[in-house]
């Protein structure tokens, strides 16, 4: 019923089977690599089955890596360029290290000293609210002393007036 499968096996030969492959590799610019693959070929597995391909072509563009070439003296020109600027940046940074060691030594002085100016600054306070209390006190016992004495000053001034008016009317 089924007509007889023949094996793979039995038929492909060496003879029978062909094939081409062909490769192009061409590099345009430093920054694309542009690759273009064309293959071709034809099988042959049995007289009355034929596989054939003509031709396939791929084409493929990747951006290629410029690596640059380091030689041992380019290496040590880097390394010595990396050391002169370490050792300038090492001179900038003691630099400023140092002004600024200065600056804080000097704000540490100019705050005892702003911390003595306030302790006498307050000892001044003290002294002229105790000045103010003395001056309010002299105050009260002229104003007292003031209203004690204008009776007898009155008394004196009329006594004066009197005596004053009784040598007047004995000289004449």
């Amino acid at each position: 019923m089924f007509p007889k499968v023949l094996s793979v096996h039995n038929l492909i030969t060496t003879e029978e089977f062909s094939s081409t492959i062909s490769t192009t590799a061409t590099i345009t610019v430093p920054t694309n690599t542009t690759t273009t693959t064309t293959s071709g070929f034809h099988l042959n597995v049995h007289p009355w089955i034929n596989f054939n391909v003509h031709s396939i072509a791929a084409t493929t563009s990747v951006p290629s890596i410029v690596t640059p070439v380091a030689t041992y003296v380019h290496l040590d020109d880097i390394t010595r360029n990396v050391k002169l600027e370490l050792l300038d940046e090492d001179k900038k940074f003691l630099q400023l290290a140092t002004q600024i060691s200065n600056w804080d030594r000097k704000l540490d002085a100019n705050i005892e000293e702003l911390t003595a100016l306030h302790g006498r600054m307050e000892k001044v306070k003290m002294h002229q609210r105790r000045l103010k209390l003395e001056l309010s006190c002299l105050m009260l016992e002229q104003k007292e002393l003031q209203e004690r004495l204008n009776p007898i000053e009155t008394y004196i001034k009329q006594e004066n007036e009197y005596l004053d008016v009784e040598n007047d009317d004995e000289e004449s």
